[in-house]
């Protein structure tokens, strides 16, 4: 009975936690996408030919980065400031940095922070690393950042209170042994982490979607050819596990359903 309990609680948090969390984050959804497109979209992804790459310097790479930014500036200032996510005052500049690793990754963090590794500017375009950049500021525009940390505490909250509720249905066995006091001990401390973990993991995708759109608009309005930026969500679905589609525990839409997304955005 108690190990039945214990494991329905997953599931209970689950719906616990999504109901909640939607109430504090993005309403965006991505749009409905058949299992066929998106099995034409990934045979693309896997016939996207590899890149060589290229020397560049750390020097190089911040210069670069720093003209790129300047050129879609304006219109991410302007894109933020239309979004009413966040104060004027915080659509107003993105500090950039690189970090000197061989990683193709970029992260918005702190206070519109923005890092990018080296390895982008050895393999990325012009168009690619204005799309990446622009896709950060968007996560900063849009108040991801404060979405996410207020999911993960409601997360938390939501599976200390069904891990008590678990605790309450199968009784409190602190009064018998120290195990038991132990036991129960973890089963909460589990819930608050599980809940947490789940409360991070609500609607990301549909953040990351919603920052596609804000990039796409920021690259179109910057006077950049999309077509230009499509390529690098092909590199990136063939670097990525290969999933056509996505499931709830997936932090980002699948490298189908992110190109279908970027085709019907750029093509209505």
């Amino acid at each position: 009975m108690k190990r039945k309990l214990a494991c329905s609680r997953i599931s209970l948090l689950v719906f616990v936690v999504s109901a909640l969390c939607g109430c504090a984050t993005t309403s965006y959804k991505m749009p409905d996408m058949t299992y066929s497109e998106k099995a034409i979209v990934q045979e693309q992804i896997s016939n996207s030919p590899d890149r060589a790459e290229r020397s560049v310097t750390m020097e190089e790479a911040q210069i670069k980065l720093t003209r790129i930014y300047k050129s879609i500036a304006p219109q991410a200032r302007l894109t933020c400031r239309q979004q009413g996510e966040r104060s004027t005052d915080k659509c107003n500049d993105w500090p950039i940095g690189i970090e000197d690793e061989p990683i193709f990754n970029a992260y918005a963090s702190g206070d519109n922070q923005i890092t990018f590794f080296r390895q982008i500017f050895k393999v990325a375009t012009d168009a690619e690393i204005a799309f990446i950049l622009a896709h950060e500021i968007a996560h900063h525009s849009l108040d991801h950042i404060n979405e996410s940390r207020r999911n993960t505490a409601i997360g938390a909250i939501a599976g200390a209170l069904v891990g008590a509720a678990v605790l309450g249905a199968i009784g409190n066995g602190c009064d018998s042994s120290q195990s038991e006091c132990t036991a129960d001990d973890d089963l909460m401390s589990d819930s608050m982490n599980i809940g947490a973990s789940l409360g991070r993991l609500t609607y990301s995708r549909a953040q990351e979607a919603e920052s596609d759109r804000f990039a796409i608009t920021v690259l179109r309005d910057s006077g950049y050819q999309l077509n230009q930026a499509r390529p690098l969500l092909l590199y990136m679905g063939n670097k990525g596990s290969g999933r056509v589609g996505s499931t709830f525990f997936d932090t980002h839409p699948s490298g189908p359903e992110r190109v279908i997304h970027f085709d019907r955005l750029v093509t209505p």
